[in-house]
């Protein structure tokens, strides 16, 4: 999924004025192995050996939220009881405003799409659409949307709050 930048409109959003949004080319990225047990690592970049944290039996989080969003993400897609060894590649740094959450989120979602598949994902698959906006909750409650559409979608568009997605 893609990191965002607004580029115009960022706090007028939150009263119905549009924003400038631009899903930019880096954000995350996620590969899957199916797995006896659950794991998710989060890298800093793609091919990096070390990961940022580690999310696992032996290594509980220090935030519940990713694991929720990543157990939303399963029951959207009908999976809950699946499990997997997941690796997620971020090249935005998480916390900094540029919707790394919505990034790991769709990553995640195109991820077990592709898994169940076996083909490409298109950006609007509406199973994605359905398990980001899950996720997204968890992490931030009641989400705009802007996160999401600029991670799913890409690219530059308007965004007004009342809107599903990009315009």
């Amino acid at each position: 999924g893609s990191a965002k930048l607004i580029l115009f409109g960022e706090h007028a959003v939150v009263y119905g004025t549009p924003a400038i949004v631009a899903g930019l080319d880096k954000g995350a990225h996620a590969t899957l192995t199916p797995s006896d047990h659950d794991s998710l690592a989060v890298f800093g970049a793609r091919g990096a050996s070390e990961p940022l944290f580690r999310i696992d039996a032996e290594h509980p989080p220090r935030d519940d939220r990713l694991v929720t969003a990543w157990r939303l993400v399963r029951e959207t897609f009908g999976l809950s009881d699946e499990r997997f060894e997941a690796r997620i590649d971020v090249e935005v740094p998480l916390g900094a405003g540029l919707g790394s959450s919505a990034a790991l989120s769709v990553a995640l979602a195109r991820a077990l799409a592709s898994h169940l598949d076996q083909a490409p994902i298109p950006k609007d698959d509406p199973r994605v659409t359905a398990a980001v906006a899950a996720s997204e909750g968890a992490f931030h409650g009641k989400a705009s949307g802007i996160d999401q559409a600029a991670a799913q979608f890409g690219g530059l568009f308007q965004f007004r709050r009342t809107d599903h997605g990009p315009e």
